[in-house]
């Protein structure tokens, strides 16, 4: 058991709260960084493609973590960025259940993608060459703003599904017209919360099923 998270904190941040209690439970904090892996089950696999590597900046000491993402011990403690602004460091994590993979991209933007993208080309992860080539499922970065999703990006993950989670109205215009076009010329399913609820994926060893609040969808 443990908690993960993107490494960082906002100054005033309600997940300090929450950290702060797990570490009075004994709860371990796993910081996320790119490259890192947990395997949860044999079926189960993790890897996290991002935030990079934290570098020098501001930071507060906090007890609980440890460098690695190990579960801290004996009272250590890790000096713990504070970064205003989170989208950029959105925790993205590739996940493989059986043969099905999962991209999930928080509220990331373009030049994440591309930073990401950037770091697979140099080094590739047997993780990352898998996910393309077996049935791929992609959350849609940022509710399906505009900021996110290029035609690089889905040109290199080639999704079978792609989720939108935006509220219905949202005063925001999520999600934002080109992300659609982009995604119909991809040619992926779209699944949308703000349209039809609920959206969830019921994945098997002998495959996988999309469904919704109004309406099963079939199996691929």
């Amino acid at each position: 058991r443990g908690i993960v998270f993107n490494g960082t904190l906002r100054r005033h941040d309600v997940a300090r709260e929450l950290f702060a209690e797990a570490v009075k439970r004994g709860i371990p904090l796993y910081a996320a960084e790119r490259g890192k892996e947990i395997a949860l089950e044999p079926e189960a696999h993790v890897v996290f493609l991002h935030p990079a590597p934290a570098g020098e900046g501001e930071g507060e000491a906090f007890p609980g973590t440890e460098e690695g993402g190990q579960p801290a011990g004996g009272g250590t403690v890790r000096e713990i960025a504070v970064v205003k602004e989170q989208n950029p460091v959105s925790t993205v994590i590739l996940l493989r259940l059986y043969d099905v993979h999962l991209l999930l991209t928080g509220d990331i933007d373009q030049g994440v993608e591309r930073d990401i993208l950037e770091a697979l080309a140099s080094r590739p992860h047997p993780a990352a060459q898998k996910a393309r080539a077996g049935a791929a499922i992609l959350k849609v970065a940022h509710h399906g703003s505009k900021s996110a999703t290029s035609a690089e990006w889905l040109a290199y993950w080639q999704p079978d599904h792609a989720v939108i989670s935006a509220g219905k109205s949202n005063p925001y215009g999520h999600p934002h017209p080109s992300v659609l076009v982009r995604l119909a010329d991809h040619g992926a399913a779209v699944h949308r919360t703000d349209l039809q609820g609920e959206v969830r994926f019921v994945i098997a060893a002998d495959g996988y099923r999309a469904e919704t609040k109004k309406g099963g969808l079939a199996p691929r």
